[in-house]
């Protein structure tokens, strides 16, 4: 939207400014300038947040390097004809030189379209998702995007899945909280009284929990038909087990209505609850430097991740951030990045990386799974509505030893970390045969 066309929410628009991710100016040869940016606090009009002299407005329309732009554009489209005859050689120098972009903050929409394409999104602000049976479609996107939406459970399912992590949740506090006089509350996802962090395991943990999913529909979900059929299909075997991951929680921070659940009586009016608005940076769950050798290696296959939306999951709401077609990239990216290889289980990219500016958001429909390959950078954004965000992380890998050695997410590792505080088997009841091997009770 143009900023002319904006108008704010006290005047009648429909757009408030806490919706507003950030404001570009275009210049005359069509390259567009961020000028404030609310994830990376960049300001060039005003110099608040990170921003440093040199990144002001004024200073870079005064500098040589805008003015000599369209010169310099000139002399790219007279090489274009050149480079286009090696095309392969120029993409590689491309891909090679992705990381080494100029700190200056341009969105290339040329860089957009072919290395980092905009998974497809809908009329109705989500974005496209397949029927799981429809896998010859999704497999497609998957490979393409590194990673696709797929249709997974119906609203019964979610809906029993919620009930189940707000029990589960209230149990485990009460449980730590034994010795304690202070009255904990059941979550309910419609009231924020409740939302309080003391109702939750780990009060100021990043997920609220001090531990992974373990009631029942959580293990029932995580070794369903559906789950199994999904990634068979992406590993080309039926021989998997499951992990053992958490519950994703992030409460509403805008316009709560605080009721007491005894007296069914509202409390008090929130406007902003600013200390519940958390998000994960880009990251990778894995060393990537690790994770592109085993794949350059021949030896082993690539591994996903995945996230069940337990509720709509709108651009307000936060959402799943990735970087569409990043494992394609990720050996080149690694090669220009060696010193910082400095975690071997996982690594948070910088905050000035250029990559980061082409992730992209990407909107679920409650009972839709995102799957992303663990090469994909991702992350998550800020809630700004009333809602909660709910998610249940869940996924496969080979039930091959060294894959199960290397990960401590795998049920194998899970249960032996747990052993003392959790019975598999009383929690599950009967299973059938698939179910104990999914589960890593019985060998394949």
């Amino acid at each position: 939207m143009c900023i002319l066309d904006w108008i704010m929410i006290d005047n009648g628009g429909d757009i408030p400014m806490h919706h507003i991710l950030y404001f570009i100016f275009i210049l005359n040869n069509g390259n567009k300038l961020i000028l404030w940016d609310r994830k990376t606090k960049l300001d060039r009009l005003f110099g608040s947040g990170i921003t440093n002299q040199k990144q002001k407005f004024n200073v870079i329309m005064n500098s040589t390097k805008i003015k000599n732009i369209q010169s310099q554009n000139k002399q790219n489209k007279k090489k274009k004809t050149k480079q286009n005859k090696n095309e392969n050689n120029n993409d590689e120098m491309k891909i090679a030189n992705i990381s080494k972009m100029t700190k200056e903050i341009f969105v290339d929409d040329e860089i957009i379209n072919k290395f980092f394409p905009r998974y497809p999104i809908t009329d109705d602000g989500f974005v496209q998702s397949f029927d799981i049976n429809h896998s010859d479609k999704w497999i497609k996107y998957l490979n393409h995007y590194g990673f696709v939406v797929i249709k997974v459970f119906n609203e019964k399912q979610i809906n029993k899945t919620v009930n189940s992590m707000f029990d589960e949740i209230y149990d485990r506090t009460i449980e730590l909280q034994e010795y304690n006089d202070r009255k904990i509350y059941k979550v309910d996802i419609d009231n924020p009284f409740t939302w309080n962090s003391f109702n939750f395991p780990k009060p100021f943990g990043k997920f609220l929990t001090d531990r992974p999913a373990f009631s029942k529909q959580a293990f029932k979900n995580r070794t369903s038909k559906k789950m199994h059929f999904i990634w068979s299909t992406i590993f080309g075997t039926k021989k998997l087990n499951c992990t053992i991951e958490n519950w994703g929680i992030q409460r509403g921070t805008t316009n709560l209505n605080f009721v007491d659940p005894e007296k069914n009586k509202l409390i008090k009016k929130v406007k902003e609850e600013v200390k519940w608005r958390r998000n994960l940076r880009a990251h990778w769950d894995i060393n990537p430097w690790t994770y592109s050798q085993n794949l350059e290696s021949k030896e082993w296959c690539c591994l996903y991740q995945g996230a069940l939306a337990l509720s709509d999951q709108r651009m307000i709401d936060g959402t799943h951030l990735n970087l569409p077609g990043c494992t394609r990239f990720l050996k080149q990216w690694c090669d220009n990045n060696k010193g910082e290889n400095n975690n071997p289980y996982r690594h948070n990219i910088n905050f000035n990386d250029d990559l980061i500016k082409y992730m992209q958001p990407i909107p679920l429909r409650k009972g839709e799974m995102v799957i992303w390959n663990m090469g994909q950078l991702h992350a998550n954004t800020k809630n700004f509505s009333e809602r909660m965000r709910l998610s249940q992380y869940m996924r496969m890998l080979p039930s091959q030893e060294k894959y199960i050695r290397r990960d401590g997410r795998c049920v194998q590792q899970q249960m032996e970390k747990y052993k003392n505080d959790i019975d598999i088997l009383k929690i599950m009841g009967e299973m059938d045969d698939t179910t104990m091997k999914l589960m890593g009770l019985q060998e394949w």
